[in-house]
This record gives C-alpha cells, structure tokens and sequence, in this order.
C-alpha cells in the first residue's frame, strides 16, 4: 500500500482546520487604450507608478470578491482526516461525533404525515440527457450562514408543498438557511429535524407545485449497475457526473457510528453533499455524502451515498418528530463465510426477542424475508430499513433441518 498520511473526507465529521493551499491570485488584464501617435517619455514615467498602484488595487478587490465566494476555512473543514487502514488496524477519526454543532434554525411543524414512498424499478433505462432533463427542476442549492461561516451543499425535492432532503453536515451549525430552486427563486428554510449519526437533514420551504424527486429501492442495486450524481460541485449548480455502483454495504465506521454506505465511481466534489444519486431509471436511490481522496491523488472515484431504504427510514421519522432508534436483531454473528451459506450464530442475547423466538447459538441463518443471506451486510439492509419492535421472519438451519421463525428486532446498544 502507497503510504499516504491521510485521506480526506467530505460528511458529518470534521478535523478542525486542515491544511489548504491559498487561493491563485486573480490576474486582471489591463484595460485596451488608444496608442497615442507620439507618447512623451516623460509622461510614461509620470503615470507608471499610478497605473501599477490602479492595478494593484484592482486585483486586490478581485482577490477579496474571489475568496467572498470560497468556502470558509470551517466550511473546507468538513473533510475530515483518517488514518489509513492496513490488515491489522480499521480507520480512526480525529474528531470526536459530540462536537457537532447544533443548527439554530426556526423549527417546522412535524407530525403532518408526510412520508417518503420508495418506488418500484420500473421504466426503460434512459441516457443520462433525458433522465437530467426530468430531474434537475427537483435538486436545490442550499446555502447555510453561521455565526463565522458558511457552507454550501445541495437538497433534494421530497414534496410539491416544500420538504427538501439534504445532508446534516451542511447545515451544520447554521443561523439561517437558504434553499435556491433551479430557476434562481430563493427561499428562507425552516429545520423540520436532523440526525447527525446518519446524516440527514429534513428542511421545509414555504413554496409550492415543485417538482418532486421520485425514489426508488436502493435494495434492488447490483453492483456495476449505471448511476449519476446530481448537485453542485464546487458552486457549480446543477452538475451531473455518471458512474457506476462500486459496492454495496460498506461500512464506515468513525467513533462508533457506522454508516452503512453505497460506493460509487460517479465523481463527487464538494458541494455534492445532499445531493442524488440516480439510477437509470431517474429514480434517486441514494443522497451523496462522502468523498474519499489522498493527498497525492492516489484515490479515484471513491464517493459514498447513503442508500434510499435508510433514507426513508429516518426522513419519516424526522417528519413524525420521532427520534432515530437504531434496531438489532440481538444477536453476535460470525463474519466469516460459510462454505455451506448462511451466516453462523455465535450468540443470542437473553433480552432480545430472538431468543423468546426460539433462535439459538450455533444456528446458521440461510434467509431473511425470503432471501438468501450470506454476510452481516444481508442482516444489515433489514435493520436500516425496520424498525425497533418490527417483525422480522428469518430461515434456519439447525441440525440438517430448515426451520421458519418470527424475529422482534431490539434497540441496538451503544
């Protein structure tokens, strides 16, 4: 492995001031004058010194304008700093999740029933002009201003009557909040709830007939399936960017909080965060939130989104003003594969409902609501998605024989 000291990364957690280049000087060619038929000498020299100290002058307003419309130094912030993993040590971050600064913003009213409603694949696959034409009236820009900061990222249209999806992170902290439509009508927004763990952030805007977003099941991506990234890299709005699905379920663990991530190769930059990613069908079936990159520029196409069933799980909660209890099955399972399927229980917990159900240790788990299973990723696309007390019907087998039983999922410790 090349040795990198760090890598950056764009979402919910920050490593206060990094490093950054400062910005190129802005370089403002002189105005054109009228050559005159025969210039004195002496008045060239009279005027040498004013039109250097003018156009100094020039360039620093055009320097000050230029660094006006950059991110502040909190806002590049938002890239936080790992260490990379090798065999025998896993990523560690260097802040701490408690530091989260709450956003002071008004708060919307919650518990209006609105909920997100994930839609089946269906359609033709489409090339990626159509599909942008149909979205982009539904991706927002959002402009968060803090007390010494502010930061830019990008929503999603949940509802015509203004509910907008985006990511915590960028409102992280925030005194006011400005949600910019793609026909440049700006609108103040109000917090209906966030949850910094998973990244989500609800906002409601006084707005109505917008275009809204049309969501479909992240659980029915494979990976190589085709996808695009839809947002504002680096201010420049309404940007999309094509790849594919790299991966799926991939954990990224930072003070004991795992997200539970979709890989794409679709480039994503900052500003991207909130933002969708899309099938091929136009559906968003992920929110953009992190970017992984070296300081050497080593790592390529390496962006995260999280996925659409995790996305409605904790959007309906913020909006029903529940708070986000994450579930468990209750049980220790071994991650190591199974020549023979199935993933092995190495323990149940006595207060869990898996016991009560009659699950015991040494039980191989061969499916979970119909499907195969084969790894921890297969029981973790259930708990995403489900609830603290929801019933969960898994398949075991236990001494040769398969055996159907009804799991009650249980509040996840920690």
């Amino acid at each position: 492995m090349k040795d990198m000291d760090s890598l950056w990364q764009g979402g919910p957690w920050e490593q206060p001031e990094p490093h950054f280049p400062p910005p190129p000087p802005v370089v403002i060619p002189a105005p054109r004058t009228k050559h005159h038929t025969l210039p004195p000498k002496k008045r060239r020299r009279k005027w040498w010194g004013f039109t250097l100290m003018l156009a100094l002058i020039i360039g620093a307003v055009g320097l000050v304008a230029l660094i006006g419309n950059m991110p502040s130094d909190s806002e590049l912030a938002r890239w936080f700093t790992f260490q990379v993993p090798d065999e025998k040590s896993s990523s560690t971050i260097q802040r701490e999740v408690e530091e989260f600064v709450k956003p002071d913003l008004p708060q919307a009213q919650t518990g209006t029933g609105v909920t997100l409603t994930l839609l089946p694949q269906e359609g033709r696959p489409q090339d990626w002009a159509e599909l942008y034409a149909q979205v982009r009236t539904s991706i927002v820009s959002i402009q968060s201003r803090g007390r010494r900061s502010y930061s830019s990222g990008t929503g999603v249209v949940l509802t015509q009557d203004g509910y907008i999806l985006t990511n915590a992170h960028v409102i992280e902290g925030s005194l006011e909040v400005q949600v910019q439509l793609w026909n440049n009508h700006s609108y103040t927004a109000k917090l209906v709830g966030y949850d910094f763990a998973e990244d989500l952030a609800v906002l409601k805007i006084d707005a109505k007939n917008l275009t809204a977003a049309r969501f479909g099941d992240s659980e029915l991506l494979r990976p190589g399936d085709a996808v695009a990234a839809v947002g504002d890299p680096m201010g420049y709005s309404g940007s999309i960017s094509e790849g594919i699905i790299s991966g799926l379920d991939r954990d990224m663990e930072v003070d004991g909080v795992t997200m539970d991530l979709i890989q794409t190769s679709a480039p994503i930059n900052f500003g991207n965060s909130g933002g969708a990613l899309l099938n091929d069908r136009g559906q968003v079936i992920g929110i953009t939130t992190i970017k992984m990159v070296s300081k050497d520029g080593d790592i390529e196409g390496l962006g995260f989104a999280i996925p659409s069933a995790r996305v409605k799980f904790v959007a309906d909660r913020l909006i029903a003003g529940e708070e986000i209890v994450h579930s468990a099955f209750g049980i220790t399972v071994d991650r190591r594969h199974l020549e023979e399927g199935g993933i092995l229980v190495l323990n149940v917990s006595a207060n869990a409902g898996a016991a009560e159900a009659g699950l015991r240790p040494k039980d191989v788990i061969v499916a979970v609501e119909g499907r195969a299973v084969s790894d921890t990723g297969d029981l973790a696309r259930i708990t995403r998605s489900r609830g603290v007390g929801d019933l969960v019907d898994i398949t075991v087998r236990r001494d040769g024989k398969l055996l159907d039983l009804t799991i009650p999922l249980v509040k996840a410790e920690g």
